[in-house]
C-alpha cells in the first residue's frame, strides 16, 4: 500500500461499485450511493458484511520476532492488564498512509479530531483524546499510519471516523480463527473484503496481514 488499506463495508461497497463503474461522474456517484444503500438495508443473514470485532482477534507491532499488542478487537481477544480493545461494533477499519481517502471526499484521521477515541481500556472505559498521544495531524512522509474506526454505514457515508492508533509499525492483523468463526456464525466460511489503495478484494479465510515499511523504497515512503 501507498495511501490507505482498510477491511469492512466500504471495502465491499467499493467492489459492487467497481462491476458498474461508468464513464459518467453523475452516474458513479449514484451507484456508489446505490451500493451504499444495499449494504446499510441488507445487513442480517448470512448474506451480511460481518464486523469488525467478528473477524479480527488483534492488531499488534512486531519487534523482530516479538509481538507487541496495540489493540484488541473486542474484550474477550484482549491481554489481562492494561490493554486497550475497540469501542461499539464497527463496520470498518482503516489505515491510512494520507489525508484523504474515498475519492478525496473526506479525511478519516481529521474527521477524529476533539472526538473520543475508537478504544476503552481494561476497565471499559471509553478513552478521551486527552488520554492518548496520538498526533493532532497526519503525514504522509512521518512513517507512521493511522488507524481509525467507522462505526457504521450512515457514518461512512459522512466521512465520520474514531482515531484508534499510530505508530511506525510494522504492523499485524491477526484474524480469528476460520473454524471457530464459521461455527459461531453457522456460516460455510469466514468472508471479508479489503481494499488496497482504492483496489477492492473478497477474502475467504484470512489468517494475518502485515504491513511493513519496504526498505528498498524507504526514501519515498511506500508501504507494502
Amino acid at each position: 500500500m501507498c495511501n490507505y488499506y482498510s477491511i469492512g463495508v466500504e471495502s465491499r461497497i467499493g467492489l459492487g461499485f467497481d462491476k458498474r463503474r461508468t464513464s459518467s461522474k453523475v452516474c458513479n456517484d449514484v451507484c456508489y450511493g446505490w451500493e451504499g444503500l444495499k449494504k446499510l438495508v441488507c445487513c442480517y443473514g448470512q448474506q451480511r458484511t460481518h464486523r469488525i470485532r467478528e473477524l479480527i482477534h488483534h492488531v499488534s507491532t512486531l519487534n523482530g520476532d516479538s509481538e507487541t499488542l496495540l489493540f484488541a478487537a473486542s474484550e474477550d481477544s484482549s491481554k489481562p492488564g492494561d490493554h486497550h480493545y475497540l469501542t461499539g461494533n464497527p463496520v470498518s477499519l482503516v489505515c491510512t498512509n494520507i489525508n484523504s481517502m474515498m475519492g478525496g471526499r473526506t479525511n478519516v484521521w481529521a474527521s477524529g479530531r476533539g472526538k473520543d477515541l475508537g478504544l476503552k481500556d481494561s476497565q471499559g472505559k471509553t478513552l478521551a483524546h486527552s488520554d492518548s498521544k496520538l498526533k493532532e495531524h497526519s503525514s504522509h512522509d512521518d512513517d507512521h499510519l493511522e488507524f481509525s474506526t467507522v462505526q457504521s454505514v450512515i457514518r461512512l457515508a459522512l466521512g465520520s471516523a474514531q482515531r484508534v492508533a499510530q505508530d511506525k509499525g510494522p504492523f499485524v492483523i491477526k484474524f480469528r480463527e476460520p473454524m471457530e468463526f464459521a461455527k459461531k456464525h453457522r456460516v460455510p466460511q469466514m468472508v471479508t473484503y479489503m481494499q488496497i489503495d482504492g483496489e477492492y478484494y473478497k477474502v475467504v479465510n484470512p489468517d494475518r496481514v502485515e504491513i511493513r515499511l519496504n526498505p528498498q523504497f524507504s526514501r519515498v515512503k511506500v508501504l507494502k
